[in-house]
Formats: structure tokens, C-alpha cells, sequence
């Protein structure tokens, strides 16, 4: 029997992390860490009107979260809890809540969570072993669209793929996240000053998923798995006939 989604404990996770302490920054109020906001400032709804909180004040951040717990309370599945997640969040809640949801709900849920995160590879609450298992348990057809889904079943049986890394952090290569385009790669290697491009080889049933939705070309692949990676400055055409390093 196909498993369904536990809506009220996907809920009661949501608020038990309305109660983390919201975590302060050089430009609080305005800026701050927390799984519901990114700033200390908040409007909450008050009869008719709207007024602002500011939640590093422990008074107000009382009053906010049983706004909340309303507003968690009033959302029809799993889907609209996630869409109230601080995007640095997402892939924490999608870690906490994956054992009550169903294949298709874990699936979407992870990819949308993947996607918006800035620094997927370096989570800060995320280890990228937590990561890779839940990319291990996830159904490829409920991770992504439909065309995505079409570009991820054309993929070679082995690809070669690329990672553009900023200078003296080879270690980034042990990440989940390459691109099939060498020009994407060359673009992240050196957005931030001089890096390299990193070409790998993979086999196709090492690759978790494929997604386009920033246009990227992002393949997510478990690391453990890459062969042969080195520097390239150009495109490959194949890969190489080398062992598994």
C-alpha cells in the first residue's frame, strides 16, 4: 500500500522549529537566522490592520509565534508548510518531516528544497552525508519536472560532468552538485575571482537528478562515486579510460 503523508506531524515539526531562537546578526533587526524569517522585522496581521514586530524582542517574538502556529494550522498540506520556510531552512525541514511524508510528497518537497538552497553543498544545518542519504531514498520521478525527468533518462550510461571551484578549495569537488556544461562550470570557477574547472566521469545510475530550474544544467550525484576527476581548461567529449580514483 502506497504510503501517504502525516499532515499533522509534518505540521507539529513545523512548529516545533517556530521555537529556535532567532539567531542575530551584525545587521539586526533587519537581518537575522531563523527557520520562518530572514528578518527580525515582521508584519502580522491585527483585526483589520496590519502591525510589526520586531522578534529579537522576546515579547514580540511570543506574539509572532502564535501567529505562526495559526498560520501552520491553516495551511492544507505539506507543500503550503514548506512554502513558509526560510530558504535556508528547506532542506532541514525536508530532512525532519521526510519519515511522515509520502514518495511523491518526499520527492518534490527534497527537490524544492534543493533548488533554493544558495549553498546546498554547505548546508549549515545539513551535513552532506545527511544529504546524500536522502537523495538515496528518493523516487527520481517525483524529484523532478517532466523535463527535467526527459533530459535525466537521454543522459549517456557514463558522462562526463563539471564543477567550477574557487582557487585553493579542491576539496569542493567532493560536492553533490556538477553540471553537464563546461561554460556554466567556467562561469562559477571564476565569479569570484580565479578558480578551476573540475571535469569528472559518472555513471548515469550515480546520478540522482537533473535540474534546470536556474539554468544550470545541474546534475546531483553522489560524490563517493565520481571517476577520473581532474583540471580541464575545455570541454571533454567522452569520458576518460581511466580507474575509479
Amino acid at each position: 500500500m502506497e504510503k501517504t503523508t502525516d499532515f499533522e506531524s509534518v505540521k507539529n515539526v513545523a512548529k516545533g522549529l517556530l521555537g529556535v531562537p532567532v539567531l542575530k546578526t551584525e545587521y539586526s533587526p533587519m537581518i537575522v537566522s531563523h527557520p520562518f524569517s530572514k528578518s527580525g522585522l515582521v508584519v502580522v496581521p491585527y483585526d483589520d490592520d496590519y502591525y510589526q514586530l520586531n522578534i529579537t524582542n522576546q515579547i514580540d517574538f511570543k506574539k509572532w509565534k502564535i501567529v505562526m502556529e495559526e498560520q501552520i494550522d491553516g495551511c492544507v498540506n505539506a507543500h503550503h508548510v514548506f512554502y513558509l520556510i526560510n530558504d535556508a531552512y528547506a532542506l532541514m525541514f525536508v530532512r525532519d518531516v521526510a519519515n511522515f511524508l509520502s514518495s511523491e510528497d518526499f520527492g518534490t518537497l527534497l527537490g524544492e528544497a534543493w533548488v533554493k538552497s544558495e549553498y546546498a553543498n554547505e548546508d549549515a544545518n545539513v551535513s552532506k552525508k545527511e544529504v546524500l542519504e536522502l537523495f538515496k531514498r528518493v523516487d527520481k520521478k517525483a524529484l523532478m519536472s517532466e523535463s527535467e525527468l526527459e533530459t535525466y533518462n537521454d543522459l549517456d550510461d557514463t558522462l562526463v560532468i563539471y564543477r567550477g571551484v574557487a582557487e585553493g578549495n579542491k576539496q569542493s569537488t567532493k560536492a553533490l552538485s556538477w553540471t553537464t556544461s563546461f561554460g556554466k562550470a567556467k562561469w562559477f570557477a571564476e565569479r569570484w575571482g580565479k578558480g578551476t574547472v573540475y571535469a569528472a566521469d559518472i555513471n548515469k545510475e550515480d546520478v540522482f537528478a537533473y535540474f534546470d530550474r536556474k539554468g544550470e544544467d545541474e546534475v546531483v550525484v553522489d560524490f563517493n562515486k565520481l571517476q577520473n576527476v581532474r583540471a580541464v581548461t575545455r570541454p571533454q567529449s567522452k569520458p576518460e579510460p581511466q580507474t575509479m580514483q
